[in-house]
């Protein structure tokens, strides 16, 4: 009796992703179910406004919601990886330009005073906020 070999020892081995080649976008979080009941609500993908989410943690607790993630291309690391949505924590800045506030605030080098740091600058007043956005003079 003739015997065979398993297919996969003739199959040639699978290549490699190539990292040149385009790769099909990953789904926005306005997909995440319960995400378009918080952006009618006015709250702003966190990570389409930058990709620091730990910056989430101090956020202003009335100023953001998380929803689990849900969308099938993302495979979470972990059973609480959650996508969050803001809302600017002061009403004169849009997140976006509350971010470029926060951003440019932080001291460069140490992850520790740039968390207490965060913390401190979220806790700055409307009028504050607003006069260190017009001291960046983002207009180029």
């Amino acid at each position: 009796m003739k015997t065979y070999q398993a297919l996969n020892e003739y199959a040639p081995p699978e290549q490699p992703p190539r990292l040149d080649e385009p790769q099909p976008e990953s789904l926005p979080p306005s997909s995440v179910v319960g995400a378009a009941e918080l952006i009618a609500a006015g709250f702003e993908p966190l990570e389409l406004l930058t990709g620091s989410d730990w910056i989430a943690v101090d956020w202003p607790s009335q100023r953001k919601r998380a929803l689990p993630e849900s969308r099938p291309d993302r495979l979470p690391d972990g059973a609480d990886e959650q996508v969050w949505f803001v809302k600017s924590p002061w009403p004169s800045l849009a997140p976006f330009d509350a971010l470029g506030v926060i951003w440019a605030n932080l001291p460069r080098d140490d992850d520790v005073s740039r968390a207490e740091a965060a913390r401190e600058i979220l806790r700055w007043s409307d009028e504050r906020a607003v006069a260190a956005f017009v001291a960046l003079d983002l207009r180029g």
